[in-house]
């Protein structure tokens, strides 16, 4: 008896060694990580345990995926059929999970195969879901005889993806690429001779489509199925930022309440002096790019959370979408209304030029609201940014192109338009403060009229300001989006896909929430009414703390 517990606990401590080796990747730490609860190596009964079969079963928190994993080894030969490489049998079916199933001619692995069923069938998981066999057969039936050295002579992949997102599915078709690619690598990839059967069934949208390739050698198989895994170095980046993705967005988190602390103050400070504060059209519009930031950055930083919490919801994301995109317009056109203002203000334009400029801003603003209302409810997207059908995505793109082309090119117009005719008329007044001096009208005892580099630094110094506020106004839109809007551009139009502009698109949200603590920032900066009332607020909270303490 005590010989047959011996043997019982090295089997089983041959099987674990073995399920450690065979997912020892990098291309599989990301997605079986004890931190993500995915290390859940579960050996099957005693009756299975005896045909050398045991699986591999967890959850991927960061995509809701369920994976399942069924590995089994048999002395069984594998049919010896030798079709040409890459020879490819797909078929457009109706929606079925496991149509390809029928196909299969191995008769040894149907146990482990029956296990990827029951677990895919629970009613629970989500639409986006991802189910991975792995089958091999060895010479030798034990499991405590595998060695690194002794490859396996075959190996058959079947993998079930589905997704109504033609990207997500594509993202993790890579995942489980590399996962197998670097497993085949690290048994097979000093031998010559593979057998190996490959098949993919992808059902999206509703329609079911199914490829099956069949390679008779190892170097076959790489040329196929291995590019991906042999990018170690690109590979390696990706999981990295996939794997701190919940770090990233905490950062976002931290970036937007900072924004809503800043917004939430000097908008607490306007409310409160409203009377004397917002007299002016130019301080209605500050306040109500304040408030926009304050909205947008409330959102965001409920959204964060709930990411990180693994909390996901089709609805959250669409919601989100819609409501980034339209903050960003309205940031936009809050933005082009204080250049305006500013504009029709140092040039002294009748209030008919600003009113039907500003109308003209409004109707832009009008139909970017209304094609992101279209495009997402026709649409919804699933990742909280972009529409989910690829139609629509050029439909948004173009749009956010369009009003992001039109909102710089006009600021920028303005204010240089500003700028110039504000440094004409400065030095219009130094020369005339010149021939005011030389025609004795004044006292020429005065030490400052008659200190002439006194009055050229006073130009040049006013005119460095001017130029430098207006340098300020008019490029932070450009700072803050121009990364977002390189992702966009990238991912839509060109052949790149999401996960391969990944990097781009964290550096692109982390500009763009950038924005709602730099409008605040400047608020303060330009505005001096809001500095002192903001300030104001701050000393009568600071002395009724100290009131209440005494």
């Amino acid at each position: 008896m005590l010989c047959s517990a011996r043997s019982c606990t090295t089997r089983l401590r041959a099987k674990r060694e073995t399920c450690r080796h065979l997912f020892s990747s990098k291309a599989s730490l990301r997605k079986f990580d004890a931190n993500r609860e995915m290390t859940n190596v579960v050996v099957t009964s005693d009756a299975l345990a005896a045909q050398n079969k045991f699986r591999f079963i967890g959850r991927d928190q960061a995509s809701n995926a369920q994976v399942a994993m069924a590995v089994s080894r048999s002395n069984t030969p594998y049919p010896s059929s030798k079709p040409v490489f890459g020879k490819t049998h797909a078929k457009l079916d109706q929606p079925h999970r496991h149509s390809s199933h029928n196909s299969h001619v191995s008769h040894t692995t149907c146990i482990g195969r029956m296990h990827g069923h029951d677990l895919l069938s629970n009613k629970k998981l989500c639409v986006s879901s991802i189910r991975t066999e792995i089958r091999a057969q060895k010479r030798k039936a034990s499991i405590a005889a595998l060695k690194d050295t002794e490859p396996w002579e075959s190996i058959h992949v079947h993998l079930i993806i589905e997704s109504e997102d033609v990207d997500e599915m594509h993202r993790k078709e890579s995942i489980v690429r590399e996962l197998v690619a670097a497993s085949v690598e690290k048994y097979c990839g000093v031998h010559k001779t593979l057998h190996a059967e490959i098949s993919w069934e992808y059902s999206i949208q509703k329609k079911s489509v199914s490829f099956r390739f069949i390679f008779e050698t190892a170097a076959e198989f790489k040329q196929y199925f291995h590019p991906m895994a042999q990018e170690d170095t690109h590979s390696s980046y990706l999981l990295l930022l996939e794997s701190v993705d919940g770090a990233i967005y905490s950062i976002y988190i931290a970036v937007f309440g900072v924004g809503i602390l800043l917004n939430g103050w000097i908008t607490a400070a306007a409310i409160y002096h409203w009377q004397r504060l917002l007299k002016t059209r130019i301080d209605r519009q500050i306040l109500f790019i304040l408030i926009t930031c304050l909205v947008w950055s409330a959102g965001s930083i409920t959204h964060g959370i709930l990411h990180n919490l693994g909390q996901e919801s089709a609805m959250r994301n669409n919601a989100y979408a819609i409501c980034s995109s339209i903050s960003v317009g309205l940031l936009v056109c809050g933005n082009l209304f204080l250049a305006v203002e500013r504009f029709c203000m140092i040039h002294q334009k009748p209030s008919q030029f600003s009113t039907n400029l500003y109308s003209f801003i409004v109707f832009v603003l009008a139909v970017h609201v209304a094609i992101v209302s279209v495009v997402f409810t026709l649409s919804p997207s699933t990742d909280g940014m972009m529409p989910q059908s690829r139609e629509f995505q050029k439909i948004w793109a173009w749009d956010i192109a369009f009003a992001f082309v039109f909102a710089n090119t006009l600021i920028f117009w303005l204010y240089t338009s500003t700028y110039l005719y504000s440094a004409k008329v400065l030095r219009s007044n130094a020369s005339f403060l010149e021939a005011v001096k030389r025609s004795n009208s004044i006292n020429t005892s005065n030490p400052t009229i008659n200190n002439n580099n006194n009055s050229d630094l006073l130009c040049i110094e006013t005119e460095r300001k001017l130029l430098a506020n207006s340098l300020i106004m008019s490029c932070v839109l450009s700072v803050c989006y121009v990364p977002i809007m390189v992702f966009v551009i990238a991912t839509v139009f060109t052949s790149i896909r999401k996960e391969d502009s990944l990097f781009l698109r964290y550096v692109g949200q982390f500009f763009a929430a950038i924005d709602v603590v730099c409008t605040p920032v400047l608020v303060l900066y330009f505005s001096r009414n809001f500095r002192l009332a903001a300030w104001s607020v701050r000393n009568q909270v600071g002395s009724e703390g100290r009131d209440v303490k005494q």
